[in-house]
């Protein structure tokens, strides 16, 4: 990833949502430079191994378990709670695991 000109951290992102999740990779691209389109093929290579052939180590996972926390701490407003509570009634299934999923599975 950073051969291609992106950060860990600043230049890498994802979002999960009730339907998808969302990875984004920020790549640098010129088209006036002359490797604009073996980056652009090798950027989509990598999106493609993390969606296929991704594998996260203990200590990977450990880091990210950290993050999380922290996300779902910060959204334990009100306004979560009544969307929250609102997709347990609506529909349950999605309500049962929403993605960030519970204090329980996060631990």
């Amino acid at each position: 990833v950073e051969g291609l000109g992106s950060r860990f951290g600043a230049d890498l992102n994802a979002k999960t949502g009730l339907t998808e999740t969302v990875w984004m990779l920020n790549v640098p691209v010129d088209a006036d430079l002359p490797d604009c389109r073996e980056r652009m093929l090798d950027s989509l290579k990598v999106l493609g191994e993390w969606a296929h052939s991704i594998r996260f180590s203990p200590e990977d996972v450990e880091a990210e378990r950290k993050v999380i926390l922290e996300e779902y701490r910060m959204k334990r407003g009100s306004a979560q709670r009544i969307k929250d509570t609102y997709w347990r009634k609506v529909l349950p299934r999605v309500g049962a695991r929403l993605p960030i999923g519970t204090l329980e599975s996060i631990n």
